[in-house]
């Protein structure tokens, strides 16, 4: 606020030596240097309040994926090996006399 106030003092000293002298390059320029910089401080500002209010959805985000990943990853693997297991088994053939049972176990058949 305080260079916003000093820019306006300043613009407005430019801006008088362009009512006394209209053709005063320096003067133009040093207002659009002005208008450039108090421009580019309003959008930084509003781009810090853009990201101040959606910062809490940030940091939940960044708290929550990191705990929940792992879990995710340890029920996949659980999954996969328990498949894994009931395709071997199923797959497995059985000795000569023996049959697939119950849970694709091979047993002794009458």
């Amino acid at each position: 606020m305080v260079k916003q106030q000093e820019f306006t003092k300043v613009k407005e000293q430019f801006q008088q030596i362009l009512e006394i002298e209209s053709d005063n390059l320096l003067a133009r320029e040093k207002i659009e240097e002005i208008n450039a910089v108090t421009k580019r401080e309003v959008l930084n500002r509003s781009l810090n309040i853009d990201s101040e209010s959606n910062s809490h959805f940030t940091r939940k985000r960044l708290i929550v994926f990191p705990t929940i990943l792992p879990v995710i990853g340890v029920v996949a693997l659980i999954i996969i090996a328990v498949i894994g297991i009931m395709i071997y088994q199923w797959s497995t053939p059985c000795p000569k006399g023996e049959q697939k049972g119950e849970n694709f176990k091979c047993t002794n058949s009458p």
